[in-house]
């Protein structure tokens, strides 16, 4: 079997073996080393472990695997045997005749037939590829080890059980187990088994058992059953912990090599040899073989015994010279998320890596950028890890762009601190951010100038998940941080009033390459950029709806370009450059509308990042739908697909040595390295399944040999043990979720109705005729300013301008026609009370389907609507629900029915009180948000109740019973407006949104009520908002008129041409 030709162009650095069993590893001599890493299987190349290839096996983590030749067997917690082409990774064959975990596996004959043991005690050996089979149960304790050898062309297997008892069993010819010899071996767990590799053709080999409790290996004679050689561990170094101590692990393995030769793990990673020629065990140092520094739990031999590969909890997979005694090559896996990936502009060749264990990784994937003579054999994977003084996930991490070997870094508990990599020195500052998650960080070099301090000649600026930004002077760690909230507020007061009226926090910063300019992306998709000459904001977008994730800035010809990843999957890309810095508005408008708008991904960005090619503008993002996607911003389409993840890709990074090739990080755990034209895409983005998905859906077919009819555990949606993954899903349809629209509850149906029902120009035109009534006609006045005198005759004439622009004039036929749900709903305690009476209205006249089950089921309860109108006729202080007549008809609700009875005492029975209240707090927690509310309502607990819906995003009842129930000037109604529109933010109810934030009246509310009109980029919406820009004499009404006026000038333009 020759694989040179089959080594995969890409490569990747690989994640840890798992740990504490020692039936995860196998060697297929002479080409590959297979590992399992949770539930997954990696193949590497022996010569010198490069990837070859990976597959998913199961949604569970495997704990035994086989190999031989091309195909390898697995099995583990989910109970399935199956084997696999190790080439392609293709499923080949299966069993399910455990019922328990599976523990051990092994092959014999040539890979013809496998054993295997399982947490019962039961064997099962069959032929993978025929149709024989056997099992049998000799003990009922855990299998936890299996040894197989062949005596006089006889086969024989050793199993090791829990209950520390050894059973030698003859494997006949039709796979039939026969007890041979049985070693009792007082009652503690056998960890590991091994026969001796060479012997007389005569003579039994000997077997070397260890224990786990007492830490004794016992060296057996057969047929004689007796002990030969006892070994005991030597001491355990005097830096050995307490912990160290007690769960140390001994695996074992005969040497191939020397007949008497045999090598175990001892304390913290020493693996020491006994020589057992004279008969009596003597340790053997120079033949140590000492590079771990934890437990060791596989020693696999190859080439005759002279190399040998061992995996430890140390993360380290090691190939070894056993000759010389020497590590040929160290591969230091990851058992950590690759949370952040950074190059560094002073080596080439060496790449850092935020790891989610409480370390930092310098990997020297090349030497390209050593000055030492270059190594013609370099070992891709070199790698140093940084740990001393660090806690916590490493979730962000930045090179100094000037300064070698100075590593930025933040950490999940808010700290930010910087690692000298060349001393191995680490600098916390003293200050950090108080909220949880990684702050984002970005170097500021020299502010002196801005920020009047003279001490500030090195900054990094971090900026926390509260949204504080903090200033730190490198060269002084243990000073406090300034404060850059402060800065920006006294430079931007208006801007900085009307994000204080919304929920919007900044969440990433980016400063670009010449430290001219700080961008900052916002919790509501919010992008802010600042000159770092005046820290006055210069640019400002709402485009984007959902937490700004990443940024990113390239220069490209005479572009600055700034890209913007967010939660919904899509990049926005923005041009700086055309921004003229020297007249900048006090508060500039916030652009509806990018430079290029990129959609392909379901699910949110985690990372983009420019390419360095001067002649194209190549960005790639990473995205929890598990792809990396490459694009050609300047012709705003995807280019390149890669695919190979298996979970949420949580960093980028382009090879700087390279500019054609990405590494890639991912929940999964691995490292990729690629280029980008090996993977190309052009087709639909959409059409593509990730791989994942694409390996459950082969495991989980049942087209194996010998399968039951169903497989325990298999056909789930659950994500697999090695990480935290979701199936593919659409785009989340926001509309009713930003309507306010509960899941469980029917809610207030006719005004959502309406509200969908309305086209978005007339919702537009709605919010206007509120902001006039609160204005005393001043937004009329503004409509009739603005067309008297910008437009033309001409332009008057239009019949698309006259549609949206005249609305004033044709507004009471309009009403005429019908009752304004919207005014209603908008307007005080008589209007509010007139909208329930509507909406209660409307319940009674909707048919309603009674299920045919009386009994007590809380959700017929919510089909029914019955507490949708116990809540609306409570909210009006009126009880028509507790008629008799209205009581009998209600067969079907016995929930609503002895809810009714407990209200029914309401006047005088403050007994009930204290049940009231508890019986709110269940039915909030069952979904019941109606019905909880009525509860609080009839203690009258107002608030409560406003509560109960305001945290379920149910603000139309929230407000409608605070209007109803409360005093007309309370400030929980202007609250809850101001929520409303927080939330109706993130979706497309751009309308709704400025009437709420109009209604919440907090300072710089209106100015947000403008933005949202204007978020669309519509020549309607920028209209409006002008208009009302207008009225409010907003100090950006020019440049609404103008934004405004630009767009219908294009439309007619563009009208006249065609």
């Amino acid at each position: 079997m020759d694989i040179t030709d089959r080594f995969p162009k890409y490569r990747a650095y690989p994640p840890v073996p798992n740990w504490y069993t020692s039936n995860i590893t196998a060697i297929v001599e002479p080409h590959l080393f297979l590992y399992a890493t949770r539930n997954i299987i990696v193949v590497l190349g022996l010569e010198n472990l490069r990837y070859f290839n990976s597959f998913a096996v199961s949604n569970d983590k495997i704990q035994a695997i086989a190999a031989h030749e091309a195909f390898c067997f697995t099995a583990g917690v989910d109970k399935v045997v199956r084997g696999w082409n190790i080439l392609v990774g293709s499923l080949v064959t299966s069993h399910t005749e455990h019922d328990v975990e599976v523990t051990s596996l092994k092959l014999i004959r040539q890979g013809t037939v496998l054993i295997s043991g399982d947490k019962s005690g039961k064997m099962v050996v069959t032929e993978p590829f025929g149709k024989s089979k056997h099992s049998i149960t000799k003990v009922k304790s855990e299998i936890t080890c299996i040894a197989t050898t062949t005596h006089h062309g006889q086969d024989y297997v050793a199993i090791g059980y829990a209950n520390g008892m050894i059973f030698v069993e003859h494997v006949a010819e039709d796979l039939t187990l026969t007890t041979q010899f049985q070693i009792a071996n007082d009652n503690d767990m056998i960890q590991s088994l091994d026969w001796q590799k060479q012997t007389d053709s005569n003579s039994w080999p000997l077997l070397a058992s260890s224990t786990k409790r007492k830490r004794n290996v016992f060296v057996w004679a057969f047929p004689s059953q007796s002990v030969v050689a006892t070994i005991r561990l030597p001491n355990p170094p005097a830096q050995a912990t307490e912990q160290q101590k007690s769960t140390v692990f001994i695996e074992l393995a005969w040497s191939p090599l020397y007949k008497s030769k045999l090598y175990l793990s001892s304390y913290i990673g020493s693996i020491i040899c006994f020589d057992l020629a004279t008969g009596s065990p003597k340790i053997s140092n120079h033949d140590r073989l000492a590079r771990h520094t934890r437990n060791v739990f596989t020693i696999n031999w190859f080439n005759g015994g002279r190399n040998c590969i061992t995996t430890s909890l140390d993360k380290q997979v090691i190939k070894w010279d056993a000759v010389k005694k020497s590590c040929l090559q160290n591969l230091k896996t990851q058992a950590g998320f690759p949370y952040a990936l950074d190059k560094c502009s002073w080596n080439q060749g060496q790449l850092a890596i935020g790891m989610g264990d409480n370390s930092i990784k310098l990997w020297n994937f090349s030497n390209a950028g050593s000055i030492m003579k270059k190594n013609v054999n370099h070992d891709y994977y070199s790698a140093n890890v940084l740990w001393k003084g660090l806690q916590g996930k490493i979730e962000k991490i930045s090179w100094h762009p000037t300064k070698e070997g100075f590593l930025a870094y933040g950490n999940e508990y808010g700290h930010v601190g910087i690692y000298d990599t060349f001393n191995s020195r680490h600098i916390p500052f003293r200050s950090y951010h108080k909220s949880q998650g990684s702050p984002s960080i970005d170097w500021g070099l020299n502010m002196c100038s801005v920020l009047e301090d003279s001490d500030m000649k090195d900054t990094l600026v971090s900026c926390g998940a509260d949204g504080m930004i903090h200033v730190y002077d490198v060269d002084h760690p243990q000073v406090p941080p300034i404060n850059l909230n402060e800065r920006l507020r006294e430079n931007n007061v208006s801007w900085l009033t009307s994000l204080d009226a919304k929920d919007s926090l900044r969440h990433v910063l980016k400063i670009d390459e010449k430290a001219r300019f700080i961008a900052f992306g916002h919790t509501d998709g919010i992008v802010e950029v600042y000159s770092l000459e005046s820290l006055k904001l210069i640019f400002v977008s709402n485009c984007q709806r959902q937490l700004i994730q990443t940024l990113d800035w390239k220069y490209y010809n005479d572009k600055i370009m700034l890209a913007a990843g967010s939660n919904d999957g899509n990049i926005a890309i923005y041009d700086i450059g055309i921004i003229d810095t020297s007249n900048i508005p006090d508060m500039p408008v916030p652009q509806p509308e990018p430079l290029y708008l990129l959609k392909g991904h379901s699910r949110a960005i985690a990372d983009v990042k420019w390419s360095s090619h001067s002649t194209s503008a190549l960005l790639a993002s990473a995205s929890d739908d598990n792809f990396v996607i490459v694009w050609n911003v300047l012709e705003g389409k995807h280019i390149s697909l890669f695919d190979r993840h298996r979970s949420k890709v949580l960093s980028l990074c382009w090879n700087p040595s390279d500019p054609d090739s990405i590494f890639s990080g991912s929940e999964d755990r691995f490292i990729y390295e690629w280029k980008y034209q090996d993977f190309p895409c052009t087709d639909s983005l959409q059409s593509h399944t990730n791989l994942y998905d694409k390996e459950k859906s082969i495991w989980n077919r049942n087209n194996g040999k010998r399968k039951s009819p169903a497989i325990e555990g298999e056909g789930s949606n659950s994500a697999p043990a090695t990480f935290t993954l979701k199936k593919k899903q659409k785009k989340q349809d926001t509309s009713n979720a930003a309507l306010g629209v509960s899941n469980l509850s029917e809610g207030m149906t006719v005004s959502q109705e309406s509200e969908k029902s309305t086209s978005r120009i007339k919702r537009e035109q709605y919010c206007l005729i509120l902001a006039d009534k609160m204005l005393d006609g001043a937004v009329t006045k503004a409509v009739a300013h603005v067309k008297d005198t910008y437009l033309t005759e001409e332009q008057r004439l239009d019949p698309t301008l006259s549609r949206y622009a005249n609305f004033f004039d044709d507004q009471p036929a309009q009403l005429s026609q019908h009752e304004n749900i919207h005014d209603l709903f908008f307007g005080d305690k008589d209007d509010i009370r007139r909208l329930v009476e509507i909406e209660a209205k409307a319940l009674e006249e909707k048919e309603i389907v009674s299920p045919s089950d009386s009994s007590f089921i809380i959700q017929d309860n919510v089909r029914n609507g019955l507490d949708v109108k116990l809540a609306l006729d409570i909210m009006q202080c009126q009880y028509k629900m507790f008629s008799k007549d209205q009581f009998d008809s209600n067969i079907n609700s016995c929930m609503s029915d002895w809810i009714t009875l407990a209200l029914s005492p309401m006047v005088g029975k403050a007994t009930w009180i204290e049940l009231m209240l508890e019986q709110a707090k269940k039915l909030e927690s069952l979904g019941q948000y109606n019905l909880s509310a009525s509860c609080y309502i009839a203690c009258t607990h107002i608030y409560d109740a406003i509560e109960v819906y305001r945290k379920h995003s149910m603000f139309r009842e929230a407000i409608a019973l605070a209007k109803l129930r409360l005093p007309p000037k309370d400030p929980i109604v202007n609250k809850l407006y101001a929520d409303w529109a927080n939330e109706l933010q993130k979706g497309d109810s751009d309308s709704l949104t400025a009437s709420c934030y109009l209604m919440s009246n907090l300072e710089g509310s209106k100015n947000n009520a403008i933005n949202t009109l204007a978020r669309s980029g519509k020549e309607a919406g920028l209209f409006y908002a002008a208009c009302l820009a207008a009225a409010f004499e907003d100090g950006t009404k020019d440049q609404r008129i103008e934004q405004w006026y630009k767009k219908l000038e294009a439309r007619l333009n563009k009208k006249i041409n065609t």
